[in-house]
């Protein structure tokens, strides 16, 4: 079933003109590499952890942390597309709801205080550094779906 870029674009208290890239963020609150000490980890699941993966282009997670993946559009409509060649809605929804996990997991570690780990992407984060992060990626999955949509129309 084709996705409705249309149906991503629902507004978030985490995104819009007030929001703030996951680098920018960072630059100013820096997350830690996996070595310091954290609360506790987030277990990612697919399809989730395979976009994020999937975004591992600029270095290695092992060596540079967050600043080894790169959540542009391009590369997650990559992503999106690289078994079937188009994407399948039921995955663009699985990862969307993977999102709001974590951002409920990450009101919980800014109202509670403390710090989460993502061992893939060899980062601790804590709350506002996790909306930060999804709030990224959510807001290029709208894009790559849009991307996605533009370039089928044009084909």
């Amino acid at each position: 079933m084709p996705v409705d870029p249309a149906d991503l674009t629902a507004p978030s208290r985490w995104s819009g003109p007030a929001a703030v890239t996951l680098r920018d963020f960072l630059a100013g609150h820096p997350a830690r590499n996996i070595g310091a000490m954290e609360d506790h980890q987030i277990a990612l699941d697919y399809p989730l952890l395979g976009l994020i993966k999937h975004c591992e282009t600029l270095c290695e997670a092992a060596c540079c942390g967050v600043d080894a993946f790169d959540f542009s559009p391009i590369h997650i409509a990559s992503s999106l597309i690289r078994y079937t060649g188009k994407i399948e809605s039921e995955e663009v929804d699985k990862v969307l709801s993977q999102l709001r996990n974590l951002d409920v997991e990450a009101e919980r570690l800014t109202r509670d205080g403390g710090t989460t780990s993502i061992e893939v992407m060899n980062q601790v984060f804590n709350g506002p550094a996790l909306f930060a992060l999804s709030a990224t990626i959510r807001d290029s999955l709208t894009k790559a779906v849009q991307l996605v949509a533009d370039v089928q129309r044009f084909s």
